[in-house]
């Protein structure tokens, strides 16, 4: 398969400059938008990472936590009758 066969099987006239601009333009601009929906999943997920880290360190500091019994790291929690 050649050049031309290749732009004719996905419809794309290589003598339509104008539309082979269009494509790439078309192109471009959805790349752009993965890139920035990639961040700000990136952005939420770090920032449930940092929620998820203070909380435990929070609980893993406090002194008078209520029916709390711990386990070298791991925390149980007990109901006291």
């Amino acid at each position: 398969m050649n050049e031309k066969e290749y732009k004719e099987s996905f419809g794309i006239d290589p003598e339509n400059k104008s539309k082979v601009k269009k494509a790439l333009k078309h192109a471009l601009d959805i790349r752009k938008f993965e890139i920035e929906l990639y961040w700000k999943r990136a952005t939420y997920f770090w920032a449930l990472i940092v929620v998820a880290f203070t909380g435990y360190f929070a609980i893993l500091g406090a002194k008078d936590f209520p029916m709390c019994c711990r386990v070298t790291t791991v925390h149980c929690y007990t109901a006291v009758p």
